[in-house]
């Protein structure tokens, strides 16, 4: 199903807890997130000014568990596609809105 997105609860946790765009959300790098201090930091907000969001536990959680399989060539905590390009699972988009349903 396509509400199983990988990332998709870390995401949605992400958002609702801090109040951050989709395209915040989905930008943020592993080098921004500070999980020891529940800190991360998005460089591109909408208003071009570099902002700091606190992280609850439970996103702190779902990052430690999303860091375990974090990919190696790629910073972004959300990557689009695999290695090669292509989509291991559906887009970020497809799956919130199956979730919704």
């Amino acid at each position: 199903s396509t509400s199983e997105h990988p990332h998709l609860h870390a995401a949605v946790l992400i958002a609702v807890t801090t109040g951050a765009r989709r395209g915040e959300v989905m930008g943020l790098r592993w080098r921004d997130v500070d999980l020891a201090r529940g800190r991360a930091v998005l460089h591109k907000t909408k208003n071009r000014e570099k902002r700091t969001l606190v992280l609850v536990p439970e996103v702190v959680e779902a990052l430690r568990q999303t860091q375990q399989v974090r990919r190696i060539d790629d910073d972004r905590i959300f990557p689009p596609a695999n290695a090669d390009g292509r989509r291991t699972y559906p887009t970020f988009e497809d799956a919130w809105r199956e979730a919704r349903r």
